[in-house]
């Protein structure tokens, strides 16, 4: 078994409805993945206030309401490790986004229909990603 702390996914929505995701860099692929901003939670660290801290450094927003989405065990015959996923609504931008040293992010947002196709095409290879944008999109017909 495997341990990992637990962790969060966003789902970044703007007041026009366009979705937030980060482009990130990831060594073992050497490519980048269309994602949702996510990460480990601290020791202690309650999901939401991750998540607030997550979406925070990964795209400089900052969400106006947050929404609870089902969460999911990503790998599940092997760890314990659990994901909490929000719909971070509302989001406007502060600033610039403060990635961790070891990141390379860009940020770029989305239409509905956009994130669709890269869904239906198979562009979003990153789970926290694909099984949050799935949640919400079908959560918001």
């Amino acid at each position: 078994m495997i341990e990992i702390p637990d962790a969060v996914a966003v789902v970044p929505v703007l007041p026009d409805g366009r979705i937030v995701l980060i482009g990130q860099y990831r060594h073992p692929h050497g490519k980048t993945h269309w994602e949702v901003p996510a990460g480990r939670m601290l020791d202690g660290e309650e999901a939401q206030l991750c998540a607030e801290r997550e979406l925070h450094e990964e795209t400089g927003h900052r969400a106006g309401s947050w929404e609870r989405l089902p969460g999911f065990y990503p790998i599940n015959g092997i760890s314990d490790h659990y994901a909490h996923v929000f719909v971070a609504k509302d989001c406007v931008r502060l600033g610039e986004h403060e990635p961790e040293d070891c990141e390379q992010i860009l940020v770029q947002s989305f239409t509905r229909g956009e994130v669709e196709a890269l869904l239906d095409s198979g562009r979003v290879e990153d789970v926290f990603a694909a099984v949050s944008l799935m949640y919400w999109l079908r959560r918001s017909r």
